[in-house]
C-alpha cells in the first residue's frame, strides 16, 4: 500500500502546474548543458562561476572600502600582511589542500569508503598540527624582531598569524568538498563568507568612529577567518554525512604522502607565482607604492576566477576520468575546459582594460596609477587562459611532478626578474616580471600536458 500511495502522489506530483514547471526547467538545462557527465560538469562550472563571480564582487568593494578608510600607506601594510597568511596558511596544508581532490575523487570512484574515513581524520590532524606550528613560530618570530627593535610591522604580523590555522582547515575542507564534487560547498566559505565577514568587521569598526589602522583590521581578518571555518565545518559535516557514513576506518598514509608531497611543492611556488610581487614591493619600495600596486594587480585578477571556477568545476571530473583511463572522454573534457576559460577571460580583460581607471579611481585619489599595471598582467592572463586550467588537468592525471617543476621555473624567474626591475621601474617593474612568469609557466605546462596526454590544450587546437 505504502508503493502505491508514493507512486500515486509521484504521479499527481508530475501532473500539477509545480511539477510540469521542474520538468519544463529539468528538460530546459538538458538542453542547455548536455545530459549525463558534461552537463554535470558545465553545471558545476557554471555553479563555480557564480560563486567567484559574486566573490569577485564583494573582494572588489572590500578592497575599496578598505583603502578609502585606511589610506594607501596603512592599506599597503594591511595587504602585505595579509598576503602572509595566504603564504604561510597555504604551505602549512603540506600540499593536502590540492592533494585532497585527487585523493578524494580517486577513493570515491573505487568506492574506498574505510580509506576515505581515514584520509578525512588524518587529513584534517596533520594540517590542524602543522597549522598551529607555523602560526606560533611566526608570533614568536615577530615578536622577537619587535623586541630588538628591528623595523617592521611585527605587531600586526603577530596578530594576523593567528588566521593562519582557520584558513589552512578552510583551504583543506574546501579541497575536500570540491573532490566530492560539492562545489557550492568548497567556494562558499573561503569565497563568499570570510570576504563578507572581514567587510563587516572593518565596516563596523569604520561606523563605530574607531581610527582604523592595519593592525585594527587583522583583528576583524583573524574573527572573519576562525566564524567562516566554524560555518564551513558545519556545511561539510551535513554534505558529507549521505557519502561517507559511520564506519571503520584504514589509512594509506605512503600513497598519500607520495601524492601530497609534489603538491606541496607546487603550491610553494604556485605561492611565490601569486603573491611575491606584492612581498618585493612591499620591502624594497613604499607601503604607498604596494597598495596602490596591489589594487591595479587584483583588480585585474578578478578575471582569475573564470581559470578558477573552471578548474573547480572539471578536477573532480579529470581524475575521475584518469583513473578510467578513457581518452577520448579526457580529450573532450580539455576541450570543453579550455573553451570555457579562454573566451570570457578574453571578453573580461577587454571590459576591464575599458573601465579601468574608473574602477582604480574608486579606491581613491593617486591609485589611477596602478592602470598601466593592468594592461601589463592583461597580456599575461589572457595567454594563461588560452591552455586553460593546465594546473588542474596536471595534477588530478599524475602530472603533479611536472606541474611543480613549471611551477618552481617561473616563481624563481619571477622572483629573479622582481628583484631586478622593481628596484629600477618600480610597480611597473613588477608586473613585468610577474606576466614574464606566467606565460613561462603556461608554456611549459602546455608542454607537458601534450607529452604526458598527447593533448594539444592550446585553444587554437579547441576551435
Amino acid at each position: 500500500m505504502n508503493q502505491s500511495a508514493t507512486s500515486n502522489c509521484a504521479g499527481m506530483g508530475q501532473g500539477t502546474p509545480g511539477g510540469r514547471l521542474l520538468a519544463l526547467v529539468r528538460r530546459l538545462r538538458t538542453a542547455i548543458l548536455g545530459a549525463g557527465d558534461r552537463g554535470a560538469d558545465r553545471m558545476n562550472a557554471l555553479l563555480a562561476f557564480g560563486v567567484r563571480v559574486t566573490s569577485a564582487g564583494i573582494l572588489f568593494v572590500s578592497q575599496v572600502a578598505l583603502a578609502r578608510w585606511m589610506g594607501p600607506e596603512q592599506f599597503g601594510v594591511y595587504v602585505y600582511v595579509w598576503t602572509l597568511v595566504l603564504v604561510t596558511g597555504a604551505i602549512a596544508t603540506v600540499g593536502l589542500n590540492i592533494g585532497a581532490i585527487r585523493i578524494v575523487s580517486e577513493l570515491r570512484e573505487k568506492a574506498a569508503v574505510a580509506e576515505l574515513r581515514g584520509f578525512l581524520l588524518s587529513g584534517r590532524l596533520v594540517v590542524a598540527v602543522v597549522a598551529g606550528g607555523v602560526a606560533a613560530l611566526a608570533i614568536a618570530a615577530a615578536w622577537h624582531l619587535a623586541d630588538r627593535g628591528v623595523a617592521g610591522p611585527w605587531m600586526t604580523i603577530a596578530i594576523i598569524m593567528l588566521a593562519v590555522p582557520a584558513y589552512s582547515l578552510t583551504d583543506l575542507q574546501d579541497g575536500i568538498c570540491r573532490g566530492c564534487a560539492r562545489i557550492g560547498s568548497a567556494l562558499v566559505a573561503p569565497y563568499i563568507l570570510r570576504p563578507l565577514l572581514i567587510l563587516g568587521g572593518v565596516g563596523t569598526l569604520h561606523l563605530a568612529g574607531v581610527g582604523l589602522d592595519a593592525s585594527r583590521a587583522a583583528m576583524a581578518a583573524v574573527v572573519a577567518t576562525w566564524i567562516a571555518w566554524a560555518l564551513q565545518t558545519m556545511i561539510v559535516a551535513r554534505e558529507l554525512r549521505p557519502i561517507v557514513p559511520v564506519g571503520p576506518r584504514t589509512y594509506d598514509v605512503p600513497a598519500w604522502r607520495a601524492t601530497a608531497a609534489p603538491l606541496m611543492a607546487m603550491g610553494i611556488f604556485d605561492l611565490a607565482m601569486q603573491n611575491i610581487d606584492v612581498i618585493v614591493i612591499s620591502n624594497l619600495a613604499s607601503a604607498t607604492e604596494a597598495g596602490i600596486y596591489f589594487a591595479g594587480a587584483k583588480t585585474m585578477a578578478l578575471i582569475l576566477f573564470v581559470h578558477y571556477a573552471v578548474g573547480s568545476a572539471m578536477s573532480n571530473r579529470f581524475a575521475a576520468i584518469a583513473t578510467r583511463g578513457d581518452a577520448d572522454a579526457m580529450r573532450a573534457a580539455v576541450r570543453d575546459a579550455v573553451r570555457w576559460t579562454f573566451w570570457p577571460s578574453l571578453g573580461l580583460a577587454i571590459l576591464m582594460l575599458l573601465s579601468g581607471k574608473h574602477l582604480l579611481a574608486l579606491f581613491g585619489p593617486g591609485f589611477a596609477a596602478g592602470y598601466p599595471v593592468m594592461c601589463i598582467l592583461a597580456v599575461a592572463i589572457v595567454g594563461r587562459a588560452a591552455i586553460g586550467p593546465a594546473e588542474a588537468l596536471l595534477n588530478m592525471t599524475g602530472g603533479q611532478r611536472d606541474c611543480a617543476r613549471s611551477l618552481m621555473i617561473a616563481a624563481l624567474a619571477n622572483i629573479i626578474l622582481s628583484v631586478a626591475l622593481t628596484p629600477v621601474l618600480g610597480i611597473l617593474g613588477a608586473a613585468t616580471a610577474v606576466s614574464c612568469a606566467i606565460l613561462l609557466g603556461a608554456w611549459l605546462n602546455w608542454r607537458a600536458i601534450r607529452r604526458n596526454l598527447g593533448i594539444d590544450a592550446g585553444i587554437w587546437a579547441n576551435r
